[in-house]
């Protein structure tokens, strides 16, 4: 809970304070991809419902345009416990310990753009299952990366990090915080 991404050389802005887990969180499920050609669905995900309101308008305008694509939730709120978890499950299983490094990828609680309900950031996947564990740069050749990087911001989401980001972290070309 107290790391400080500052003292691993990582600028990433301070989150806020953390919020209370909201009651109005909306459950997506049934979301389906295709991944080396096997049908998959996401595990369940949980959007706070502001939030979620506004990633189905832009879902729908993005639909529009595409018709067979679908902006996946492929995550989005996670309660401060569960931010702890992701951080050390990749901490062991990614990056074998080396804290500098994960902290480069995924963000203590109050520095996560997940955890802070009221602009939690969703990571987007797409039906073609991209981005992929084997290749987590690929989302950024992808339509649904081009659209969100033109229309994301009509509704009020905007890349957090970007190739080349000021404050250190790794690109993330499938991560986007609600900004309203």
């Amino acid at each position: 809970m107290n790391l400080k991404p500052q003292d691993y050389g990582v600028r990433t802005p301070y989150a806020g304070d953390l919020e209370s887990v909201p009651l109005d969180l909306v459950k997506v499920s049934g979301q389906q991809y295709t991944e080396h050609g096997e049908l998959e669905t996401l595990d369940e995900q949980y959007v706070p419902s502001h939030i979620f309101e506004a990633y189905v308008r832009m879902n729908d305008a993005f639909m529009a345009e595409h018709p067979i694509r679908k902006l996946l939730v492929q995550s989005c709120y996670r309660s401060p416990a569960y931010q702890i978890v992701v951080f050390i499950n990749w901490l062991i299983n990614g990056y074998r310990g080396d804290i500098a490094r994960t902290i480069r990828h995924v963000s203590p609680p109050n520095y996560s753009q997940h955890t802070i309900a009221s602009k939690a950031a969703i990571d987007f996947k797409n039906i073609d299952g991209r981005p992929s564990d084997d290749n987590p740069d690929d989302f950024k050749t992808s339509v649904e990366y081009a659209w969100l990087r033109q229309h994301g911001s009509e509704f009020s989401f905007y890349e957090s990090w970007p190739e080349g980001n000021e404050v250190g972290m790794r690109a993330e070309p499938w991560h986007w915080q609600y900004r309203p």
